[in-house]
């Protein structure tokens, strides 16, 4: 179940399941068993960079039969207005920290870089 404020949230994640197909993710990176895959881009079917998609595929007999997906809203995603929406951005570094849809993991365990990637752009985690 999900409560009526992700409602619009749960509706974009077949959005961003599309991009994917759209961009010919079955042949690169390939999409497997065990992978995972995030994004939080807006051209990709995301609200807003805050929202912040982690999806994985459900196999059955060797094909993609669904999707399973989480969603986190990570306020410090680096552009300076509140509420995560740039509504006046002068140049796209006012946008935030903003990624495509990424294999960021295999064997439904997450990359390294991923990890790195977040404690190093976000101020809500400790940083090394």
């Amino acid at each position: 179940t999900a409560s009526m404020g992700l409602a619009a949230h749960v509706g974009t994640i077949p959005y961003m399941i599309g991009w994917m197909r759209e961009h010919d993710y079955e042949e690169n990176p390939h999409i497997r068993d065990g992978d995972i895959f995030a994004t939080n881009d807006p051209r990709a079917g995301c609200a807003h960079p805050a929202d912040c998609y982690t999806f994985v595929p459900i196999f059955h007999e060797g094909k993609t039969v669904a999707w399973a997906a989480a969603i986190t809203h990570i306020l410090d995603a680096g552009h300076p207005f509140v509420g995560s929406i740039p509504s006046y951005a002068p140049n796209t570094f006012f946008d935030g920290f903003l990624y495509p849809p990424m294999k960021v993991g295999q064997e439904f365990i997450y990359q390294q870089w991923f990890d790195w990637l977040w404690r190093r752009r976000t101020r809500t985690r400790p940083s090394c």
